[in-house]
C-alpha cells in the first residue's frame, strides 16, 4: 500500500470518527431533551392527579354534609308528620 493510499484512507477514517462523534452528540442531546419532556409531562400528570384527588376529597366531605342533612330533614319531616297525625 502506498504512503499516499494510506494517507487518504487515514484521513477517511479520521472523517468517519468525527461524523460519528457529531452523531454521537446529537443522540446525547436528543435523549436529554426527551427526558426532560417526559420529566416534565410526569410532572403535569402528577400535579393534575394530587389536584383530582383533593377535590374528590372535598367532594365526599360534601356528599357526607349533605347526606347527614338529608337524615335530619327526613328526621324532621317524620317528626312534624307525627305531630300532623297526634292532631286528628
Amino acid at each position: 500500500m502506498s504512503e499516499e493510499r494510506f494517507d487518504r484512507l487515514e484521513n477517511q477514517l479520521s472523517q468517519i470518527v468525527q461524523a460519528m462523534t457529531v452523531m454521537q452528540n446529537r443522540i446525547d442531546s436528543i435523549e436529554g431533551t426527551l427526558m426532560i419532556a417526559m420529566r416534565s409531562g410526569f410532572d403535569s400528570m402528577q400535579v393534575a392527579i394530587n389536584d383530582l384527588n383533593v377535590d374528590l376529597n372535598v367532594m365526599e366531605v360534601q356528599t357526607e354534609r349533605n347526606a347527614r342533612k338529608s337524615r335530619r330533614v327526613n328526621q324532621r319531616v317524620t317528626a312534624l308528620e307525627a305531630r300532623v297525625d297526634d292532631l286528628d
